[in-house]
């Protein structure tokens, strides 16, 4: 390998922004490779099932017309992974949409590679007869009608497809969902860069300069990798990366202690030195590779499960806060007349969270303002209005002891009052998958623009 690979990490997510000022200073380190997180679990399952983006078009373009600025004027190729938040097939048109727009607005000449990550039903079946699927914690049961009923499967590639698609020498990568540290760690493994090194920087800088001080998810940060150390450091001087926050986000969504699980296997962190610099930056040493037995990645799959209808109220009368639980029992009692039993006839759930409310010894105490916000699920978006709006005015007008008015036990924040927020997606598969070829579910697909 070089003497140094450098990868740059414009912010955490494609969409959130960053300073020009701290890209421009990340250029000015002429990074190998710019890499950029377009997607994460972490909003739910409604993109994925719905085909949708949590981040707007008009920032998405944004941020990738800066980064595709950049990645050309110091010739290092631009990967994005995890395309249009959830990695689905509507997801990579959408951002390859926006790469077309971008490429004619400013004239370039570009080799793409589009890495599909969406799986067929058909395919995800014949893996769980074979008994290649593992559930997660809390996954659901697995059975034929689950996948059939799931509206999009993606599975979260590792770095293995992201070097295939650079060795032929593209300058752009987009990439269905992807493990995040597969974007940053895919260049310098495929240059020869210690795995173990290469894949604990990249799981330290995936959020960009959240794990500086102070920390932001939309800054920049660049690592330099080396044959047994690696550097990080902030694009912006006014941070700098400190050895706590860089040593907590070595364990970022892991489950252990001290070790970073990837599909190629497990990174051991719990030996590792973090030395701060006198320039601001943090050296690390010390990781520690041991390959998986079995290679295997994520399955997520999505199911509609029925259509939404929410409102928000505030309570102010402590004895209506007090009495709050009866008064639901009230609401549901008169839905359940006008509508049945959930597990009669049609279904629906009515799912109330409350804040605010706190019991000691039995007791409710009120210490402020209540907020109750009512949440419908049916499996027709006209039922779960109905239900909404029928539940909500008989809690406003319920009654309760100690009720000292007649009518108003609910502040309604909005006019109107419910809003129908159309379908609810739940995971359906949160499986691992045990493949034999890395390559295999991740078809590369070279386009040149």
């Amino acid at each position: 390998m070089a003497d140094e690979i450098r990868v740059l990490a414009p912010n955490a997510l494609l969409g959130y922004g960053f300073p020009l000022e701290s890209l421009e200073a990340g250029l000015r380190e002429r990074p190998h490779v710019i890499g950029a997180d377009g997607g994460s679990t972490d909003p739910g399952p409604y993109y994925l099932g719905s085909g949708t983006s949590f981040t707007g078009r008009e920032s998405v373009k944004r941020d990738l017309g800066h980064l595709l600025r950049g990645a050309k004027a110091v010739e290092a190729p631009l990967i994005v992974g995890s395309c249009g938040g959830a990695g689905g097939e509507p997801h990579l048109a959408w951002v390859y949409e926006i790469l077309r727009e971008l490429a004619a607005e400013q004239q370039l000449a570009l080799r793409v590679a589009l890495i599909h990550a969406e799986q067929d039903a058909a395919t995800v079946a014949a893996a769980h007869r074979a008994g290649k699927l593992s559930p997660l914690s809390g996954a659901p049961e697995l059975d034929q009608q689950t996948i059939e009923d799931c509206s999009r499967i993606v599975a979260q590639m590792g770095y293995e497809p992201i070097n295939a698609a650079l060795s032929e020498g593209v300058d752009v990568i987009l990439a269905g969902r992807a493990c995040d540290v597969s974007v940053y760690a895919a260049l310098p493994i495929l240059r020869g860069a210690d795995i173990a090194l290469s894949i604990h920087a990249a799981k330290i800088i995936e959020c960009g300069a959240y794990c500086a001080t102070p920390g932001s998810a939309t800054d920049s940060i660049i690592a330099k990798i080396c044959d047994d150390h690696f550097v990080l450091k902030a694009t912006n001087p006014a941070r700098t990366v400190k050895a706590p926050s860089a040593a907590a986000h070595s364990l970022y969504e892991q489950q252990h202690p001290s070790r970073l699980v990837e599909p190629v296997g497990v990174v051991d962190v719990g030996a590792a030195e973090f030395r701060e610099q006198p320039d601001g930056s943090l050296r690390v040493s010390g990781s520690r590779f041991t390959p998986a037995a079995n290679y295997t990645v994520k399955l997520e799959g999505a199911r509609r499960v029925g259509f939404r209808a929410v409102t928000v109220a505030g309570i102010r009368d402590p004895f209506a806060a007090a009495n709050l639980e009866g008064c639901l029992a009230g609401a549901r009692s008169r839905v359940e007349d006008a509508f049945g039993k959930p597990d009669q006839g049609a279904p629906y759930e009515i799912r109330p969270h409350v804040y605010g409310l706190k019991t000691n010894g039995g007791r409710t105490l009120v210490d402020a303002d209540v907020c109750l916000v009512l949440d419908v699920i049916a499996d027709t978006q006209e039922r779960a209005s109905e239900i909404c709006s029928l539940a909500r005015s008989t809690l406003l007008h319920h009654d309760y002891p100690g009720r000292i008015s007649v009518g108003g036990n609910l502040a309604l924040l909005f006019s109107p009052h419910d809003v129908a927020w159309g379908p609810v997606y739940e995971f359906a598969i949160y499986h691992v998958w045990e493949l034999d070829d890395p390559l295999a579910p991740f078809p590369i697909e070279y386009v040149q623009l």
